[in-house]
């Protein structure tokens, strides 16, 4: 079958605590989540933009995986989240 429009957007991107990400406006966009997994558990919900991971920055994919594997294995790791109900921050527990 031929692709639809507008389905160029990008695969989402796997990445630690089991969120998939893709690029957002602003942050890094949640696309899926595991069940019963640290993002999940945390209360991340698909949607939401990832905009900082401790107090870096995360405009992109790669600056979210490279803040997420700098965080090792903390046993807290705090996320800036923006929803549409506007900022909350977020303690993942690996």
């Amino acid at each position: 079958p031929a692709p639809r429009a507008g389905a160029g957007a990008a695969a989402p991107t796997r990445v630690r605590f089991g969120l998939a990400v893709r690029p957002g406006e602003g942050g890094v966009s949640v696309a899926g989540l595991t069940p019963g997994s640290p993002a999940a558990e945390a209360g991340v919900f698909e949607g939401d933009i990832i905009t900082h991971v401790g107090g870096t920055p995360t405009p992109d994919v790669t600056s979210l995986q490279k803040a997420l594997d700098g965080a090792g294995n903390a046993a807290e790791i705090v996320l800036r989240v923006k929803t549409a109900n506007g900022l909350r921050f977020v303690v993942l527990r690996p």
